[in-house]
């Protein structure tokens, strides 16, 4: 947990992280058709992680380096391992699949899918969330999530219109635009950044902890 002063000198990684949740992670090629896009500026940059369920993406990320009663403050500075992994695993965008069975009620389903993201946006409430709802009655019984925004669990309150994508079969390459979506996730990531580093600015200026402003002025690189 500990470390010396030169750790704290070398640079953070540039990383944009992006979390893919699909059932079954080994099937899913989005990330090689999207990195086959990708320019030479992002090449080391854009970096994918793959999980089953959506649950386990922050699992090991939100620890608190701050911990054993403020032991890092007494026995040295936060090594730079802490810091990969705070800064460099967290996600800025998070790609999720739903799959919806034949027959489904579909309130229910736009339901459970509104609960995950509120579940989702608890251990990070600026990250982006860009739907995949795959449903094979669609064509039958399609959904329309961009109206009636007063039902109370309209999934425009949680995800912007431009990152709901529908299909009717889980061959989304039938439907999607490579170039578009790599374009909108190139976007989206990078604003995360841009409001991740505000909100931790803000952070900074509004603590009366020590510890949380040296907390601060390391994410910031300062």
């Amino acid at each position: 947990m500990f470390s010396n002063e030169e750790d704290l000198k070398s640079p953070l990684k540039n990383t944009m992280q992006i979390a893919i949740v699909h059932p079954n992670p080994q099937q899913n090629e989005l990330s090689k058709k999207i990195l086959e896009r990708v320019t030479p500026e992002f090449k080391e940059r854009l970096k994918f992680t793959n999980y089953a369920n959506y649950k386990d993406i922050y699992k090991d990320i939100n620890k608190h380096p701050f911990t054993q009663e403020g032991q890092s403050f007494k026995r040295g500075l936060i090594n730079e391992k802490w810091l990969d992994d705070l800064y460099n695993k967290r996600p800025a965008l998070i790609i999720y699949f739903y799959f919806i069975p034949n027959g489904a009620n579909k309130p229910l389903e736009e339901k459970k899918i509104y609960e995950n993201i509120a579940e989702i946006k608890k251990y990070d409430e600026i990250v982006y969330v860009v739907l995949f709802i795959i449903s094979k009655d669609m064509k039958e019984n399609p959904y329309n999530f961009n109206l009636d925004m007063d039902k109370p669990y309209n999934l425009r309150k949680m995800v912007s219109k431009e990152l709901i994508f529908e299909f009717p079969d889980d061959n989304i390459w039938k439907y999607l635009d490579i170039g578009n979506i790599y374009n909108t996730i190139l976007h989206y990531t990078r604003l995360y950044y841009r409001v991740y580093k505000i909100k931790i600015k803000d952070k900074k200026i509004k603590s009366t902890s020590r510890e949380e402003k040296i907390e601060c002025n390391i994410m910031l690189g300062v």
